[in-house]
């Protein structure tokens, strides 16, 4: 049975990696241009198509689909707890930008993100 779907058309895609280097416990935004890109071509912008947090750390992390202000409530976000990681489903047109927030300064948490320029 055939529902009328298809994937979006992108001009290009790529996957990166990002490590968050802040030792705070504020909301930050990240886009394609925050992230070590791994392939297999080299985009200047795109938005997020699949984001992977992996949280290690000793309390809770958050995760935004969108971009959010440093002091912004945790009530509306996605929570990660402690040595957990998050899928979001390949396939999903996120947006350019998204915002974590660690509740201890000194957690780990890493994203890997695949993205797609959208024609």
């Amino acid at each position: 049975m055939k529902y009328g779907l298809s994937s979006p058309p992108f001009s290009g895609q790529t996957t990166g990696f990002y490590r968050s280097a802040h030792s705070d416990t504020d909301f930050h935004a990240v886009t394609i241009s925050n992230f070590t890109q791994t392939g297999p071509n080299t985009l200047t912008s795109g938005d997020f198509v699949y984001v992977t947090v992996i949280h290690d750390g000793t309390g809770s992390a958050y995760l935004k689909l969108s971009t959010s202000g440093a002091s912004d409530a945790t009530s509306t976000a996605i929570e990660i707890k402690t040595d957990q990681s998050l899928l979001i489903e390949p396939g999903t047109i996120i947006g350019s930008t998204i915002s974590y927030k660690k509740s201890n300064a000194s957690d780990d948490l890493q994203i890997i993100a695949g993205f797609g320029a959208l024609v």
